[in-house]
């Protein structure tokens, strides 16, 4: 050690600096020129170096006055400071310690401002500087620092925040950072020095805090400026400390220094946070795909709750110490909401980065410009131009969503307002999200007279946009289709971002493809299915490109699992998706010329996701084929043009009511073939016409299709929707592509027809989007769709529905000679029933029935038959036709009921109830003639609770049946007093059961077999591919190091001091990923190697250590 003279010791406070050094070569240059440059030099400096293995040992001895204290190489901080201390004389009154780490360097002021500030705070017992970025730079590191209740390290500051002054005020804090800590000697050895549990990590929050209560203050001095390597934090250098899983190190003490240090009271709720917390770490970490970091989060909570002992130790050793009470360090600990706000400001920030504005907590929201070789600080300046002008003219991919949702408004005008929307295809929106989930996975659809067939998949999603609009179902249909516009137009864009690089095409490619003929037939006719699918296409499209791997790239795996759930998404509302996905994904896989490594592999999997992902809808494919021609909605006559005319569909029309006239587009065409001219571009302009091919290949079958199905058996034509936006959207593709850099071609090219024949194809590209617009804005959007005024029966029916009875009511409407009817179970049919409704087989008595009822004759017993149909109710909804209302006026068991204007009703009065029990004479063998009533007037109606309680059953006669006003089908099950019931069919549709003579509590079940055991399947299987799809985690690589020269080195800025790319004159390859960083080596050698952008090279690094970031030393 070196002293300085007794004179000058005596009159002024003695300032010891210690100095720890582990391998610190690279670092120890700065330190030294630091320690010896300062305007009011250390009394004595003391070094310790812990088993290096570089010249740190040599240049200590060589530049530092005095001896070297050796210490072990996996000596600690805190272990390293003591042996320091102990070698120092005794403690004089007033003497100090400044605590120097070997990857720091303090500037010239750094000690006499901590010794001005000690001065001026008496009270004062430890200081701490500000800590900035490594030599020279303006990022602030730390300027004090706290721990939350979860564990993590607080320092108040925003990543990569520069130094302005704002943290200039002196502070209290809970702690400083232990490169450039400044603290009393005798206060430091009467605490003992850092804790030994604590090599390295988080020993100076549990210092500052046992200094808080010792009595003592914890105070930053700004004016001190100390500059920090962070080797360690970086992984520039290994921890001998802590050789193994520091990150593991790191969580474990914060959660010993919480336990150890905070009030007694605080502990239980500690403990269970703590708990929680990592577990629910543990899980996010698993998801993230970061296993190494999970495990290290799992031993660090296992290691620290292991060893109660080892806590209540260091409790005991800190209450002797302790002469203030826990409020002292209360009011320095962050509030417990820092963590939801550190979520919304990880928010902000993705936000900012998708916009290229900066956004943080607290701050206004500004545009950082570039302003030329000018001083750092100059650059941070707010422009102040007129903001809301200049920042959409800087997005105008931003104006074209605005502008096709404007024009949606428009055209949609008579879809605005109150009511529930419906007509065409779409069914309305149930009561909220809740129905729709129940909907989705409940074994039995109290539909029509029930049916047990799977839910279709679209409801889930439904249900779950649907939870994401706070529950409303309906805002959930209104923006699935109303708003499918200006929502493909946002997801074409991100499609074409990385397809484009000319922004004008990119614009162009989003107008056109919002604002496709298909778009607005879909809209009027209540298509949500093909609505949905035009938003989805772009996506699925996104992540086939990334699963493929544009370019000369190889794709990603996390891209196929992406690929393959966005795949099902369009499954579920068009099942016609998938058969063209499996079509093209099969000709990418035969031709050789398409395939790269691995690609095989991951199309297997994008095309294997959806069929698992819609496991329990699988059964129903395969009993009704049919299905995969139709889409989400409901299949109703006069939706679809029957035949469609090939030409229609080559031009992309898929016919129907609302699509815009073909010839808009069809123009198109011929601009899509003048882009086959690009022989440097034939291979993705075939590519794109291929598309377009396989649509109409497509479309051309499907348009000769019907859809039929068991519970529509009246084949309907098939929409060719989905065929249609494939044509346009291979055009759309071939124009961008084979237009993609055609200025350039033709600059080099001397004028000829081609370019005054250029300009008219570039004409009529645009037109085609703003006739649409223009066509959809005076015509309107309305057709089959609208805004129904209310429900579609009487309060009152709707309130016996809910009574014990439960009776259904018969919807009829009679025009024209033919009859349609609706059995209603509430106020009117809404999404989803039309998928799940009751086989027509099982109607077609039914429809005797109702026919019946408004024929000449043999109505005598039909209100008999009704009520065995659990019909209460006849409607006949306004404007009702006069000679049926005067036919069930004149119907035996009908009787005239309230009802609106225009309207008509009648009550069944007779017995009507869901469940009842028919006596042994007419229930023998259960094969009554149909029609005879005897059964219905002599039956017996047991109420059901409508909140789901026990049905009790009365004793009675042997070879009583119970019948159930429910479709007959294998899944019902029924149990009395705790015996099951034999379960047989009665009068040909209906499902009943025998009952004995005994009484007592009935249980009915009607949940098909493997029902709840696919549903498990599914979502497991579901959870299961999201986590594969997410990305691979990224670490986020420190900022980029500034040297004194000022220009930034390392990471992705490159040496012409331009972000993301390399000057010619370095000699590496320019680019804005995989640059290169050179650098002095620990050896002094210079080495030049590649990194990723954003990563710093200091030196050789071990390849098997993982690049972990602990925000300390």
């Amino acid at each position: 050690m070196s002293e300085r003279s007794g004179a000058e010791a005596s009159s002024r406070p003695i300032v010891t600096a210690v100095v720890v050094s582990h391998n610190g070569a690279p670092w120890l240059h700065e330190l030294i020129a630091g320690i010896q440059a300062q305007t009011r030099p250390a009394d004595r400096v003391v070094t310790v170096d812990t088993g290096s293995l570089d010249d740190s040992r040599d240049l200590l001895v060589g530049k530092l006055a005095g001896p070297v204290i050796d210490a072990p190489a996996r000596t600690g901080f805190g272990a390293a400071v003591e042996r320091a201390v102990k070698a120092l004389p005794p403690a004089q009154p007033g003497e100090w310690l400044w605590l120097l780490h070997d990857d720091c360097a303090p500037d010239p002021g750094a000690l006499e401002a901590l010794l001005r500030q000690a001065g001026a705070r008496p009270e004062a017992a430890v200081l701490g500087p500000k800590l900035r970025d490594w030599p020279s730079g303006r990022r602030l590191l730390e300027v004090g620092v706290t721990i939350a209740g979860s564990g993590a390290r607080e320092t108040g500051l925003e990543f990569g925040e520069y130094d302005q002054g704002q943290h200039d005020g002196v502070r209290e804090v809970l702690a400083v950072s232990t490169a450039g800590m400044f603290v009393r000697r005798d206060v430091f050895e009467h605490l003992g020095g850092f804790d030994p549990r604590l090599p390295l990590f988080r020993d100076d929050v549990d210092f500052g805090w046992r200094v808080i209560r010792a009595g003592h203050q914890v105070l930053t001095c700004p004016d001190a400026v100390v500059h920090h390597a962070e080797a360690g934090h970086h992984r520039h250098r290994l921890l001998d400390a802590v050789p193994h899983r520091p990150r593991l190190i790191d969580r474990r003490n914060a959660i010993y220094t919480l336990l150890v240090n905070s009030a007694a009271w605080r502990v239980p709720f500690l403990l269970v946070r703590l708990a929680v917390g990592s577990l629910l770490r543990v899980l996010g970490l698993l998801v993230a795909k970061w296993p190494d970091a999970a495990y290290d989060e799992f031993r660090a909570f296992a290691g620290a709750y292991s060893r109660p002992d080892l806590i209540l130790r260091a409790r005991r050793r800190r209450a002797r110490t302790a002469r203030v009470g826990s409020g002292a360090v209360r009011r320095l600990l962050p509030p417990p909401w820092i963590g939801l706000q550190h979520a919304f400001d990880g928010l902000m920030a993705l936000v900012s980065a998708r916009s290229g504005t900066h956004v943080g907590t607290g701050r206004r929201s500004r545009r950082v410009i570039e302003t030329g070789p000018v001083a750092e600080e100059t650059e941070e300046l707010d422009d102040d131009t007129p903001g809301v002008w200049r920042w959409l003219v800087a997005r105008p991919a931003l104006l074209v969503v605005l502008a096709v949702t404007v024009v949606t408004l428009v055209a949609c005008r008579n879809l605005l307002g109150g009511g529930e929307l419906g007509g065409g295809a779409l069914l309305p929106a149930p009561d909220g999200a809740a129905d729709l989930w129940r909907r989705a996975y409940e074994g039995w659809h109290p539909v029509e007279l029930g049916s047990g067939r799977a839910a279709p998949p679209y409801l889930t999603v439904l249900a779950l946009v649907s939870s994401l609009f706070l529950g409303k179902a309906w805002l959930a249909v209104d923006v699935l289709l109303l708003g499918s516009v200006p929502l493909a137009a946002i997801t074409c864009y991100l499609l074409m971002r990385p397809v484009v690089a000319t922004r004008p095409l990119r614009l162009w490619a989003t107008a056109t493809y919002a604002l496709l003929p298909v778009v607005t037939g879909a809209v009027a006719t209540g298509r949500i299915g093909t609505c949905v699918a035009i938003v989805v296409l772009p996506l699925v499209a996104l992540a086939v490109l990334r699963t493929y791997g544009p370019g000369v790239t190889v794709g990603t795996w996390s891209a196929a699992w992406a690929a393959g759930l966005l795949l099902a998404v369009l499954t579920a509302f068009v099942p016609v998706g998938y058969v063209a996905a499996l079509l093209l994904g099969l000709v990418a896989i035969a031709l050789p010329t398409l395939r790269k490594p691995g690609s095989v592999g991951r199309i297997v999997v994008a095309l294997a996701v959806p069929p698992v992902a819609l496991l329990p809808w699988l059964p129903v494919v395969a009993r009704d084929p049919g299905v995969l021609l139709g889409e989400a909605g409901l299949a109703a006559p006069g939706l679809a043009d029957s035949p469609l005319a090939p030409l229609r569909l080559a031009f992309g029309s898929p016919g129907g009511p609302g699509v815009a006239p073909v010839w808009m587009f069809g123009l198109l065409c011929v601009v899509a073939l003048v882009a086959l001219l690009r022989r440097d571009r034939a291979r993705g302009v075939l590519a794109a016409w291929g598309l377009s091919l396989a649509g109409l290949a497509l479309g051309l079958v499907q348009s000769r299709l019907t859809v039929s199905t068991e519970w529509a058996p009246v084949g309907v034509p098939a929409w060719p929707g989905v065929a249609s936006v494939l044509v346009l959207a291979g055009w759309i593709l071939a124009i961008v592509h084979g237009a993609d850099g055609a200025r350039r071609v033709f600059r080099q090219r001397s004028f000829s027809w081609r370019q005054p024949g250029i300009g008219v194809a570039v004409v009529v590209a645009v037109l085609a989007p703003v006739l649409v617009a223009g066509w959809w804005i005076i015509r309107g959007a309305d057709g089959p769709i609208d805004r129904d005024a209310g429900p579609a029966l009487p309060a009152y029916m709707r309130a016996a529905q809910k009574s014990a009875a439960q009776p259904r009511a018969l919807v009829v409407q009679a025009d024209d000679g033919a009859v349609r009817y609706a059995l209603l179970r509430g106020a009117a049919a809404r999404i989803g029933d039309a998928q799940t409704g009751t086989p027509a087989r099982t109607l077609g008595r039914l429809d005797s029935t109702v026919g019946d009822l408004l024929g000449d004759a043999g109505r005598e017993a039909t209100a008999a038959r009704l009520a065995a149909y659990d019909i209460g109710y006849v409607y006949l909804p306004a404007p009702a036709d006069a000679a049926s209302a005067e036919r069930l006026d004149a119907t035996p068991g009908l009787v005239r009921s309230s009802a609106p204007d225009g309207a008509a009703a009648w009550k069944v009065d007779l017995p009507v109830g869901r469940l009842r029990i028919l006596d042994p004479g007419a229930s023998a063998g259960g094969t009554e003639a149909p029609g005879s009533g005897s059964a219905a007037t002599s039956a017996k109606v047991v109420g059901v609770d409508p909140d789901g309680a026990a049905i009790t059953v009365p004793e009675g006669p042997a070879g009583r049946l119970l019948v159930l006003a429910e479709t007959y089908d294998r899944s019902w099950r029924a149990s009395l007093a705790g015996e099951q019931l034999k379960p047989v069919r009665h009068d040909g549709w209906a499902q009943a059961f025998e009952l004995p003579a005994s009484g007592g509590r009935l249980v009915l079940d009607a949940t098909p077999k493997l029902h709840g055991e696919l549903l498990a399947v599914q979502g497991f299987l579901v959870l299961v591919f999201l986590i594969l799809a997410l990305p691979t985690r990224q670490r986020r690589d420190p900022l980029p190091m500034e040297p004194a020269g000022g220009r930034r080195v390392g990471g992705s800025f490159g040496t012409d001091g331009r972000p993301g790319r390399r000057s010619a004159a370095a000699g590496v390859p320019v680019g804005p990923v995989g640059t290169a960083s050179t650098g002095d080596t620990p050896t002094g050698r210079t080495q030049t190697g590649t990194t990723r952008a954003g990563s710093t090279s200091n030196g050789p690094r071990d390849p098997d250590r993982p690049r972990e970031g602990i925000r300390n030393r």
